[in-house]
């Protein structure tokens, strides 16, 4: 995996792995709302520039991300991936806060209507990324 792009402090990584044509965004620690943004226009630009229709939620070593960014991403982020088909892998947090947040964010989904999720859950990044090769 290629690095193509760092926040600031360091909360939030973007990697491409142009071979297996699958990005990964990689979250620690507590990410800011403003930082999220930035991060998923980053994704997004990358993913349309590329073609990617595979992509890695690594979410690992996140502790806390805003209701206010998990919002942000349901209105303006998940409508995109949904469009494009796009299979995505999450790798699953440490931290309970983490992962019950992720499971709401699914739930909601599903009640706005993304009944067909190409969403799976991994408790690795070898895992994931196997997921995303077979496919």
């Amino acid at each position: 995996m290629e690095l193509i792009y760092e926040h600031a402090d360091h909360c939030i990584a973007i990697s491409q792995d142009k071979e297996l044509n699958i990005i990964m965004i990689q979250f620690q620690g507590v990410v800011e709302h403003e930082a999220y943004q930035e991060a998923y226009r980053v994704f997004m630009e990358l993913a349309a520039s590329s073609q990617c229709l595979k992509y890695i939620y690594h979410t690992k070593k996140i502790k806390k991300v805003s209701v206010r960014s998990r919002i942000w991403y349901l209105n303006h982020v998940f409508p995109n991936l949904y469009k494009s088909t796009m299979l995505t892998a999450i790798v699953n947090a440490e931290h309970i806060g983490s992962q019950v947040a992720t499971d709401t964010m699914r739930d909601a989904l599903i009640e706005m209507g993304y009944d067909e999720l190409n969403v799976q859950r991994f408790e690795s990044f070898e895992e994931a990324k196997s997921w995303l090769r077979s496919r």
